[in-house]
């Protein structure tokens, strides 16, 4: 697959990366996490830790590689795990490499605890990742 993602980071991380869902992180962890993201939005690149447009483009010019390959239907989806488990451990050293503080792990959304009425979720915060209404 087509990349530009280099796989040094000037901050090596190293141990074990524990993702947590988003509404069990504390205050302090999720304003961590989201300063990560703004500082990686900002970054032009340099220093060896792509930026946040360059994982945009990264999975743009790698869509229908990722999502779609394989002649037969066992074949057909064989790397999107694999290829997304890839991708995202990338962007999360890159947002520990961003902040330099290896502690940040990207969350997860445990969607099912508000499966019924998402708009309840801690994920759609004025303070988190917005509302659904925008």
């Amino acid at each position: 697959l087509k990349s530009t993602l280099v796989e040094a980071n000037p901050v090596q991380c190293t141990g074990v990366r524990e993702r947590k869902a988003w509404a069990k992180l504390t205050d302090e962890d999720q304003q961590k996490f989201l300063q990560a993201v703004i500082a990686l939005k900002s970054h032009d690149g340099n220093n060896g830790v792509p930026s946040y447009d360059t994982f945009v483009k990264v999975h743009d010019v790698n869509t229908f590689d990722a999502h779609f390959i394989g002649q037969g239907p066992i074949d057909e989806y064989s790397q999107f795990l694999t290829w997304h488990r890839w991708f995202l451990y990338r962007f999360e050293s890159a947002l520990q490499s961003i902040s330099g503080d290896c502690t940040i792990a990207l969350p997860f959304w445990e969607y099912e605890t508000n499966a019924r009425n998402i708009e309840d979720s801690a994920v759609f915060g004025k303070d988190s990742f917005g509302t659904v209404d925008g």
